[in-house]
């Protein structure tokens, strides 16, 4: 199975830096009708939302509430997460895990102090990050998605919202049906279609689609359409992975 992890807050800003808009209506269902042309069985869900945090009120001690403060509005109690920390000179993280075979959640609040190569250096940046993987189906995505939109405004200067989608197939694919596939997936949404790359056993790409109302711009280019497969030799599966407005996880 493809492994997964949160990309950095820092690194998710630099990607977005020019512009990106604010959550908008989950676009999980072009994402499937993408997939499911393409001709790939869905394996997960990825919903990976994220706002900055007031750093001027916000202290190191108020991370914890803070995190507890989400899992309890997400609805669980307790003795329904784990809570870990961890604390450098350079950052303060806390984080609230769960998973119940179906869907797992990861529940984040970091400080983390900007390094000396930036003008604000010593400075704070605070960020509150909620992740939620559902496997084989997306029934919940839309439902957390509303949720983590409401919880994330009332916390920071405004959700960002990113949903990826995992499909699978058994076998390899020669290069050009790598292509084909890719075409068909962004032709189900209406899509623009960017330059394929291509590397030894990954290819991606990047598109806009209407059919998604949110989306970032970089080089005066729109996209909200970003996807990659790559062949995993010790399944013997090719996997594709769809995001908007951008992937946020490995693959």
């Amino acid at each position: 199975m493809l492994l997964v992890r949160l990309i950095p807050l820092f690194i998710c800003l630099c990607l977005l830096a020019v512009r990106i808009s604010l959550a908008s209506p989950e676009p999980a269902q072009p994402l499937r009708d993408a997939l499911q042309e393409a001709g790939f069985q869905l394996a997960e869900t990825n919903l990976h939302a994220w706002t900055e945090l007031n750093t001027e009120f916000l202290t190191e001690e108020e991370l914890l509430p803070a995190v507890k403060q989400v899992a309890n509005r997400l609805g669980f109690t307790a003795g329904q997460y784990r809570i870990t920390q961890e604390n450098t000179p350079q950052r303060h993280v806390v984080k609230a895990e769960t998973d119940d075979g179906e869907k797992q959640f990861v529940i984040m609040a970091e400080l983390i102090r900007l390094p000396a190569s930036v003008l604000s250096r010593g400075a704070w940046r605070g960020y509150l990050v909620i992740n939620l993987t559902e496997k084989e189906n997306s029934s919940h995505i839309k439902e957390y998605n509303k949720k983590a939109a409401a919880i994330l405004q009332d916390f920071g200067s405004g959700p960002r919202i990113n949903t990826c989608l995992v499909g699978y197939l058994d076998g390899k694919l020669v290069r050009d049906e790598w292509q084909g596939r890719i075409e068909r997936a962004f032709a189900a949404v209406h899509a623009t279609i960017d330059p394929v790359m291509f590397d030894e056993n990954v290819v991606s790409c990047t598109g806009y689609t209407k059919a998604i109302d949110d989306y970032v711009t970089t080089n005066g280019r729109q996209i909200n359409l970003n996807i990659a497969m790559r062949y995993s030799e010790t399944e013997n599966r090719t996997y594709m992975v769809i995001g908007s407005p951008i992937i946020t996880r490995e693959y």
